[in-house]
């Protein structure tokens, strides 16, 4: 091990950054990328859903087009917006009485 005093190795130096557990690794807008993925994903299956579309081969290129569209939209405005665009989308749907 390298002493206190002496900057870390190139190895030490990437346990730190990546694999140390207070570092805190993981940045928040990995997080709300994945939140806006999961809303686009939720967005898009609800009138999947309701249209009994049970495969992707049903889907024609313009409808498959679209749903990344969405799904891309979602992934931005929560990366831009965070929490207040994942609580307008859950005050939305709770409003809907699905």
């Amino acid at each position: 091990m390298a002493s206190p005093d002496s900057d870390p190795g190139p190895i030490e130096a990437l346990y730190i950054k990546f694999l140390s557990a207070d570092t805190g690794w993981i940045n928040p807008l990995y997080i709300r990328l994945l939140g806006g993925l999961v809303v686009g994903g939720l967005l898009v299956s609800i009138p999947l859903f309701y249209a009994g579309i049970e495969s992707v081969d049903q889907l024609s290129s313009l409808q498959l087009c679209l749903i990344l569209l969405v799904m891309q939209v979602c992934i931005l405005l929560a990366a831009k917006l965070g929490d207040r665009f994942v609580d307008a989308i859950a005050k939305t749907l709770d409003n809907l009485s699905l």
